[in-house]
């Protein structure tokens, strides 16, 4: 085999100072706090995140079903008390089907 035409893909990591000065950055912005605080405590990809709805939320259970794409398993996760309350109000009126977050026009995108 010829290894030789492989590209290596670059693998980026955030450091503690890197995520610092994120969230310094966003919290001027609180949408963009609170979805930086729910990729981050919940371990999501984009993908995962644009695509929660209100259905996958459970508050009686205090839990969320997380629907990875097409290489990982569905997974539940308890929702961090310090996220509790602001999910709940990301939920109020909405109904089940509706995603939690919205973009200016409608449904998140991951660009």
């Amino acid at each position: 085999q010829n290894f030789e035409n492989k590209e290596e893909k670059e693998i980026f990591l955030l450091t503690s100072k890197d995520i610092v000065k994120i969230t310094e950055y966003i919290k001027k912005h609180y949408n963009h706090l609170l979805w930086f605080k729910f990729i981050y405590s919940f371990g999501l990809n984009l993908n995962e995140f644009v695509n929660l709805k209100v259905k996958d939320v459970n508050f009686l259970e205090n839990e969320i079903t997380i629907h990875p794409g097409k290489k990982l398993r569905k997974r539940t996760v308890d929702i961090p008390s310090h996220l509790a309350n602001e999910l709940r109000i990301q939920c109020c009126h909405k109904s089940s089907e509706d995603y939690i977050f919205n973009g200016r026009n409608g449904k998140l995108h991951i660009r």
